[in-house]
């Protein structure tokens, strides 16, 4: 799954596609106005290299019938927490920054 973030909101893209997280976005917006975003769109809240998205918020936007099954889901929160990303309820992901033309 992909959360693609902007100056204002974040949105879950691909929400059956378990097999990756990525948090995406465009490179002109600075930390703070992406960290207002995510914490806007209650998913999470960025550190200084990424971002800590709320596993309970996620399931919410992901599991059926938004697209992954509870199998799915858990079975990709299980795979993270083996790998050191899950810290309490929430689950680190990267960011990508891209060029999207966002200004």
């Amino acid at each position: 799954m992909i959360i693609r973030l902007g100056r204002e909101e974040a949105v879950v893209d691909e929400a059956g596609d378990t097999g990756r997280l990525s948090v995406v976005a465009d490179r002109s917006l600075d930390h703070r106005q992406l960290a207002a975003a995510l914490r806007r769109s209650g998913l999470g809240r960025l550190d200084d290299a990424h971002a800590w998205l709320s596993i309970a918020e996620l399931r919410a936007r992901c599991v059926e019938p938004h697209g992954a099954s509870a199998e799915q889901f858990d079975a990709m929160v299980a795979y993270a927490a083996g790998r050191g990303w899950v810290a309490g309820e929430e689950l680190r992901a990267h960011i990508d920054l891209v060029d999207t033309g966002a200004r």
